[in-house]
C-alpha cells in the first residue's frame, strides 16, 4: 500500500472473516496487514501468526520482533482499524 494514499479502513469484524491460510490478515498497532504469502516464510514458523489470525496481534510482535521486521511488515499493510 503505497504511503500517498490514504489507508483504506476495516472493522475488526471485517478482518476477523480473515483467518485462514488462504486469506490471514492480522492486526498489529491499529493497522490491518494481509500476511497471506508471509505466513509460510515466517522465521517462527506458522503457528506463532495462526494463532492471532484475524486478530489483533500487537502484544505478540511489539518487543519480540527486530526492527528489521518491522520494516518488513509494511509491504503487507493493507489498511487501519476504524475508529469507533
Amino acid at each position: 500500500m503505497s504511503n500517498n494514499k490514504s489507508a483504506k479502513s476495516y472493522t475488526i469484524d471485517e478482518v476477523a472473516k480473515h483467518k485462514t491460510k488462504d486469506s490471514l490478515w492480522i492486526i498489529i498497532s491499529g493497522e490491518v496487514f494481509d500476511v497471506t504469502k508471509f505466513v509460510a516464510k515466517h522465521p517462527g514458523g506458522c503457528d506463532p501468526i495462526m494463532n492471532f489470525a484475524g486478530k489483533d496481534a500487537t502484544n505478540a510482535f511489539v518487543g519480540t520482533h527486530s526492527d528489521n521486521a518491522d520494516k518488513l511488515k509494511t509491504q503487507y499493510k493493507i489498511g487501519v482499524i476504524k475508529k469507533p
